[in-house]
C-alpha cells in the first residue's frame, strides 16, 4: 500500500509541475513558430506584393491565426468533441466561401501550411502528454499481447507448414507389385 502511494504522490507531483510549469512552457515555443512563420509570411507580402495573390495570403493568414489561437486548446477531448457532435445542426451561410488548399499558386504556401500544421501536432502531443503516460501500461499490454499473438500465429503457421511438408515427405507413391502403393514407413 505505501508503494501505491508514494507512486501515487510522485505522479501527482510530475502532473503538477508539467501542467503549471512544462506545459505553458511548450505552448509558449510552438506559439512562437508560428508566429514566426506569419512575420514570413508578411515580410514575403512586403518585399515582392507579385508572389503571392491575395486570396492566399488571406486563407494562410487565417490559417496561421487559428493555429496560434487554439494551439493550447487541442486534446484527445476536443477530438473526441467534434467527431461525435452533430454535423447537422451548424448551417453554412450562403456568402461562405470554401477555400480548396490544393489550388494555392503560392509556391511556398502548402510549406508554411504543412509547418502549422507539424505545430499543431506537437502542441496536441504536449497537451495530451498525460493522458499518454497514464494510459501507458494499457498501451503496453496491449501491445505485448499482440506481439505475442502474432508470434504465436507465425509459430503455428511456420509448425502446420513444416508437418504438412513431413507428411508429405513420409508417402510414397511409387507403385509395388500388383500396382499397389503403400505407406513408406510400413515397407
Amino acid at each position: 500500500m505505501e508503494t501505491f502511494i508514494i507512486i501515487a504522490s510522485v505522479l501527482l507531483l510530475f502532473h503538477f509541475i508539467y501542467e503549471t510549469t512544462i506545459l505553458p512552457s511548450i505552448q509558449n515555443v510552438l506559439r512562437f513558430k508560428v508566429y514566426a512563420i506569419r512575420n514570413k509570411l508578411i515580410n514575403i507580402v512586403v518585399n515582392d506584393k507579385k508572389q503571392i495573390s491575395p486570396s492566399d495570403f488571406n486563407f494562410l493568414m487565417h490559417h496561421i491565426s487559428i493555429s496560434y489561437q487554439h494551439i493550447d486548446k487541442i486534446t484527445f477531448s476536443l477530438l473526441i468533441g467534434s467527431y461525435f457532435e452533430d454535423r447537422h445542426s451548424y448551417e453554412i451561410p450562403e456568402d461562405t466561401v470554401i477555400v480548396n488548399t490544393d489550388n494555392i499558386s503560392f509556391f511556398q504556401g502548402k510549406e508554411y501550411e504543412e509547418k502549422c500544421m507539424k505545430y499543431m501536432f506537437f502542441g496536441f502531443v504536449a497537451n495530451s502528454f498525460m493522458l499518454l503516460l497514464y494510459l501507458s501500461p494499457l498501451i503496453f499490454i496491449i501491445i505485448m499481447f499482440s506481439w505475442v499473438f502474432g508470434t504465436t500465429k507465425k509459430l503455428h503457421d511456420k509448425l502446420v507448414n513444416a508437418l504438412t511438408i513431413s507428411a508429405d515427405q513420409k508417402f510414397d507413391t511409387k507403385p509395388l507389385k500388383n500396382n499397389t502403393f503403400c505407406y513408406d514407413g510400413l515397407s
